[in-house]
């Protein structure tokens, strides 16, 4: 272990934690045109349902070509509802926005979340559109900076019930969903309990989410914290996530409807994000319309199962390139703290014209300044016999494997098969399947061009248009 990989891993959490680079938030813009929930009619007792409600009050804004609907302190408890373009969503400290946990109140008849059949814009379309936690309780305020916004709570205690007691007829819906958006920011807000996925922004562009709070309980199912699906030009920043299920992972379709349509993943950072009890930063699984030039740097993964994977399967077809995870440090995971899986899910596809023979192809995957201490393993590299993944590159990764009981059968710290790379600084010793290159070695000779790119990639990626540049404090 180097001087630096040991200095860093005797720094304790609080120190990490403060550590983190921190990044200006939004700037929300003055609306003009404001309407107080309560206005049309809104209760927030908690009791009353206010799905109607919000529907007239979005119309409205909508009839006006955009403005702001204002959420007071208050429960207000409310089925599914549409947003629309130009449109901020201010949900004010005190306010929670409850959902209902009444079946009838849910219109989502959508049998597949994760669907690309639909290759065309639909209503749901919106351009311009903001969910803000606000610090202030005047309507109309214009953008501020900190925390302690409002909240939206899914309340996705039955759905998570319904869906293991196999009594729903419909898959559930995720918290927040965009489809065919753009200029998207959500801020300073609190969500809570989705029943699925909590952010979905699927067929999207620009879409800025920063100081976002979201949490589920660690056994509540596929609650993923956010899910930029087949979406270009994303920024996801200084965030605390808490959930059952992925961090953060970046899809864009499944098998060969996401073949078909081939709408790719792209152009995405994230950034400056402590994660608790979830499953980490993936790639996947659904990644059959490509995922490429993602910059995952300045992250802390503090138990759950995996930090950082890569995970698909025969029959995804699409491809994960231009990949890099920097920055990160990982503590107490259960399983690999590193994961790169080919063989990811034996389920069976939903639809019919499955095609096994559409292999992924996985390359230039590079991890760099990765540290983590007190885990189960450090890495599994598995790729396809059939296609092995390559350009797999650490560098200055730093694992540290806690030991086991002298009655469980001793584990190899690197799992490799069908893979191709190199490594530089990388303890323990990983694997022969990468090759093991000397620092003072370790020039642009062994990198490709593709990796050279890489390497620039935290810096070139564009950041949502119309959005502040990010700066570090």
């Amino acid at each position: 272990m180097d001087k630096i990989g040991s200095e860093f891993m005797m720094k304790s959490n609080p120190a990490l934690i403060s550590s983190l680079p921190r990044h200006p938030a939004p700037t929300l813009p003055p609306r003009d045109y404001v309407i107080d929930i309560r206005e049309m009619g809104g209760v927030g007792d908690g009791l009353t349902l206010n799905t109607a409600v919000f529907e007239r009050a979005i119309s409205a804004i909508q009839a006006h070509g955009g403005g702001q609907l204002f959420v007071p302190p208050g429960r207000w408890i409310t089925g599914p509802f549409n947003l629309t373009s130009h449109l901020t969503l201010f949900v004010s400290r005190g306010a929670i926005i409850l959902g209902s946990q009444a079946l009838d109140d849910d219109d989502d008849d959508d049998d597949d979340d994760d669907d690309d059949d639909e290759e065309e814009e639909d209503e749901d379309a919106a351009d311009s559109v903001q969910v803000w936690g606000g610090l202030s309780s005047t309507p109309g305020a214009g953008g501020s900076r900190g925390k302690g916004g409002g909240e939206i709570d899914g309340q996705g205690w039955w759905w998570w019930a319904a869906f293991r007691s196999n009594l729903l007829k419909y898959s559930r819906g995720s918290l927040i969903e965009f489809l065919w958006s753009s200029k998207i920011i959500i801020s300073n807000i609190t969500l809570r309990n989705s029943p699925f996925w909590t952010v979905h922004p699927a067929f999207c562009s620009d879409i800025h989410i920063h100081g976002v709070v979201v949490l589920a309980p660690e056994t509540s199912p596929n609650t993923d914290a956010f899910d930029p699906d087949s979406s270009v030009n994303v920024l996801i920043e200084n965030c605390f996530i808490s959930t059952g299920d992925d961090a953060v992972a970046i899809k864009s379709g499944w098998g060969n409807a996401g073949l078909r349509v081939n709408s790719p993943a792209t152009n995405i950072t994230i950034r400056s994000m402590i994660i608790r009890f979830s499953h980490g930063i993936s790639i996947g699984s659904e990644m059959s319309g490509g995922v490429s030039n993602v910059a995952v740097r300045d992250v802390h993964v503090l138990g759950g199962e995996h930090a950082l994977r890569v995970k698909t399967a025969a029959g995804r077809g699409g491809y994960v390139r231009n990949v890099t995870f920097s920055n990160i440090w990982i503590e107490n995971t259960t399983k690999a703290a590193i994961e790169i899986n080919g063989y990811y899910s034996s389920n069976p596809h939903p639809s019919g014209d499955f095609d096994t023979a559409a292999l992924p192809d996985v390359r230039d995957v590079v991890f760099k300044n990765v540290y983590g201490k007190w885990l189960t393993r450090a890495a599994k590299l598995v790729g396809l016999k059939e296609k092995p993944f390559t350009g797999i590159v650490m560098i200055d990764v730093i694992l540290e494997v806690k030991n086991r009981p002298l009655w469980k059968k001793k584990r190899s710290s690197f799992v490799c098969s069908d893979v191709s790379g190199f490594a530089s600084n990388v303890w323990p010793q990983p694997c022969p399947h990468l090759k093991i290159i000397r620092r003072q070695k370790l020039s642009d000779r062994f990198l490709t061009s593709d990796i050279r790119r890489q390497n620039l990639l935290e810096d070139s990626i564009k950041i949502p248009r119309g959005f502040p540049a990010p700066m570090s404090s």
